[in-house]
């Protein structure tokens, strides 16, 4: 099966830039998610950036460099991600239902905003802090069980 360069050349630069790439998968997946239904749960685009922080975080964390803290990359990813999720949204909500519908309605746009900024923030740190230190949790156990080849052994 032949290769193709451009789709393995992505892959390359994805892998090596890590946390710039878990921010924008995560934007991505929210953003269409909330394209293809704009029903949320409790607030706007609550369970899209939920579905977006899990698989950006989770694709940051999997190409992260050996001295890379998991719990840093993901509470910048779950921000920045967040962030940049959130301002996607709203320009798609500004030029789809508010402008049509009310104007230029500066008061409207700022506080979706601000709503979907609060609850986006919350849901992107959570999940990027909880992975993160699942993650470092996972390889501190690993590294206990390395230096300690006695662990397991029965003593008398």
């Amino acid at each position: 099966m032949p290769k193709i360069p451009f789709i393995q050349d992505l892959y390359e630069k994805s892998k090596e830039h890590n946390v710039f790439s878990g921010i924008i998968i995560f934007d991505l997946i929210a953003f269409i998610a909330y394209l293809i239904n704009p029903i949320s749960l409790f607030f706007l685009g609550d369970l899209h950036v939920l579905f977006g922080a899990i698989v950006g975080v989770i694709l940051a964390l999997k190409a992260r460099k050996v001295g890379d803290n998991p719990i840093h990359i993901g509470f910048i990813v779950g921000f920045f991600g967040a962030l940049l999720s959130v301002i996607s949204i709203i320009i798609f909500l500004f030029f789809v239902f508010v402008l049509p519908n009310a104007g230029f309605d500066f008061y409207l746009t700022l506080s979706l905003f601000f709503e979907i900024f609060i609850v986006a923030t919350i849901i992107g740190i959570l999940v990027g802090g909880m992975m993160g230190l699942y993650i470092s949790h996972k390889e501190r156990g690993n590294k206990d069980k390395l230096r300690d080849p006695n662990r397991n052994r029965i003593r008398y």
